[in-house]
């Protein structure tokens, strides 16, 4: 493929919008995310939240829920990002027990580490299912990096770090713009706070 004919080829985006928009601009259909950071920080949350936007607006979400399925816990993240009332977010305890994953967009897995999944078994799911977004969790050591190889930093498209109440953008294919934003609050209905131009926590 010359450059003329890939600066001139198209690609299926989502067109993001509000918080989502400008923290994660606008990627591709199948982009492939990491979120990670320090227990009790809000990652659940965050990506639930972010699940819950993506079956509203673009399609079929399943979310593996290994350490919380079936919780008070979940029960209370569910309730507290407003998604009580979704039947196009699904949640299953492993990847053994989920419907087919034909039936889905996109696919939470929260988390990789909890559900022994290391990264070739992702690229695995990715070359298996082109078309579906993957986002995956990991758990944070305690030098507040994450478990696993740095090909889990390399290959995807956009990692994510929640910390302190916060999602800062380390690494995104689709916007050049460093992000740091405070985790969205369901029950607001306000612009929440960015700070553009911040170097990641």
């Amino acid at each position: 493929m010359t450059a003329k004919e890939m600066a001139q080829a198209e690609f299926d985006t989502l067109p993001f919008r509000g918080y989502y928009g400008d923290l994660l601009a606008q990627p591709e259909r199948n982009f492939w995310m990491l979120v990670y950071g320090p227990p009790w920080q809000g990652k659940t949350s965050f990506c639930v939240g972010f699940a819950k936007y993506l079956s509203e607006n673009f399609g079929n979400v399943l979310y593996v829920s290994t350490e919380q399925y079936n919780s008070e816990s979940i029960k209370q993240v569910i309730q507290r990002v407003k998604a009580d009332k979704l039947n196009q977010l699904h949640f299953t305890p492993s990847l053994e027990k989920a419907p087919p994953l034909e039936n889905y967009d996109f696919i939470f897995i929260d988390s990789a580490t909890a559900n022994g999944i290391d990264f070739a078994d992702v690229m695995r799911l990715r070359e298996s299912r082109p078309g579906c977004a993957f986002i995956v969790v990991l758990q944070s050591i305690k030098s507040g990096d994450f478990h696993g190889k740095q090909g889990w930093r390399h290959m995807p498209d956009i990692v994510v770090k929640v910390r302190d109440g916060q999602a800062a953008i380390e690494k995104n294919r689709y916007s050049d713009k460093p992000v740091v934003m405070d985790l969205p609050k369901a029950e607001e209905n306000k612009e929440v706070k960015k700070y553009r131009n911040a170097p990641p926590n």
